[in-house]
């Protein structure tokens, strides 16, 4: 994955080749680059990680030396003198970033899907933290990284520097056990390393809340306003039927339906919002992963001849562009132009007070869940107890309340109704 910070492009690559392509695009742009040295089943996000054969490190704070100007060599003998580091055990590769260092350990792939294979890269990556007084954000598997040769923009364009520094062919990750740092050491530097964060974080809230700021005078918002509609003319509806299997947790596929309803009621009468209505279709169409041919298909009903081509025209954009739009349920609302009976019969949330009664649902859901669990833990207990005691009707009440952590009146109690039975 490659993504330069501005929020301008993130993209995702199925094979080296498309990386090596898209690096040649954005390595050379003066924006700050990054890249995340793990691959992903799908969007960049930490349930998605799957593979990686690295254990990087970010260190940050290098003012005594230039290390942009160094040689692999003058690099390599730093690295010895400041941190004590024998050749062979040498980092593989790392990137001289202009006001740091990215180091790289080649290891064995490892599968963070397994257990055990993510525990274990958690282990070595905090213990190398805590030797080298690394960033302790790199302990996060989907840390981003500086894209090497791409521009470090923070201040003046300086451009990042690769350097290989250890060509020995050992990638078992137990030869990392040389760094090792005992569990207190590894929580101490972490608990410093917040605390020196949180100091830096308020010290530049203060900075900036000094600085005065130009307010900027507010754009008076477009308001669009729909086309007259006659309602004398009415769109027959074909193929088109009311909705209401609605399901918890299917955001994406509730307003599509919601749509569809909204469509219905009005009895396809919606001139004047009919782009608004396919592009927002087509763009949940997209999220639940319909192809575009599924999607045109999709959104045929809803068309009138006059309009099918230009509905076409918009679902193909929304197809072929990488950016993805996003509705809020708000905007929706407003685009649409909801009546009360819009936000009275549809499923999702448009309106404040209608979230609100959800929220309480929900709840009240909650509560009923815990209650019934809570009594299902008694229950349970309660029949522990009552074997406990039939295997040892000698026991004194006292010791038994002691065990089960509850009074000796309960035993009584249990005792007593035994006796009855």
């Amino acid at each position: 994955t490659l993504l330069d910070k501005t929020g301008t492009a993130n993209p995702s690559y199925k094979n080296i080749d498309d990386f090596i392509q898209g690096y040649s695009k954005y390595a050379p742009l003066l924006t700050d680059s990054y890249f995340s040295p793990c691959l992903y089943k799908k969007w960049l996000n930490t349930e998605n990680a799957c593979l990686c054969n690295v254990i990087f490190l970010d260190i940050d704070g290098i003012t005594d030396v230039n290390l942009l100007t160094m040689s692999t060599t003058e690099i390599s003998e730093w690295l010895t003198d400041t941190y004590n580091i024998p050749s062979h055990l040498m980092p593989d590769w790392c990137i001289c970033t202009g006001h740091g260092i990215h180091l790289y350990f080649v290891v064995d792939e490892m599968d963070y899907t397994d257990t055990e294979q993510g525990k274990l890269r958690d282990y070595y990556t905090n213990m190398l933290i805590c030797y080298f007084k690394a960033d302790v954000a790199c302990s996060n598997k989907i840390h981003i990284l500086r894209l090497p040769f791409s521009y470090n923009c923070k201040k003046e364009p300086l451009l990042t520097q690769l350097h290989k520094l250890n060509n020995a062919s050992n990638t078992d990750i137990k030869r990392l056990d040389y760094f090792y740092c005992s569990p207190e050491d590894i929580l101490q530097y972490r608990s410093d390393s917040y605390k020196i964060r949180t100091e830096k974080s308020a010290k530049t809230r203060e900075l900036n809340n000094k600085e005065p700021k130009e307010k900027k005078p507010q754009k008076p918002k477009k308001i669009k306003v729909p086309d007259k509609i006659s309602h004398d003319f009415c769109v027959p509806i074909e193929n088109v039927k009311y909705f209401d299997d609605f399901k918890r947790n299917a955001r994406y596929w509730n307003i599509i339906k919601d749509l569809n309803n909204y469509y219905v009621r009005h009895n396809g009468n919606i001139v004047g919002c009919r782009n608004a209505f396919i592009h927002i279709m087509a763009t949940f169409l997209k999220k639940v992963h319909k192809s575009l041919d599924e999607a045109i298909d999709f959104i045929e009903p809803y068309c009138t001849v006059d309009f099918y081509n230009e509905a076409i025209t918009a679902v193909n954009k929304i197809y072929n562009k990488d950016k993805q739009y996003n509705y809020t349920n708000d905007k929706i609302a407003s685009l649409l132009y909801f009546t009360d009976m819009d936000y009275a019969q549809s499923y999702c949330c448009y309106n404040d007070s209608k979230r609100l009664e959800r929220k309480r649902e929900a709840n009240r859901r909650a509560k009923d869940k815990q209650f019934k669990e809570a009594k299902q833990k008694r229950k349970a207990k309660r029949d522990n107890i009552c074997t406990f005691i039939k295997e040892n009707p000698t026991m004194p009440t006292k010791d038994i309340a002691i065990i089960f952590d509850v009074s000796t009146r309960t035993i009584q109690r249990i005792k007593k109704e035994l006796r009855k039975e």
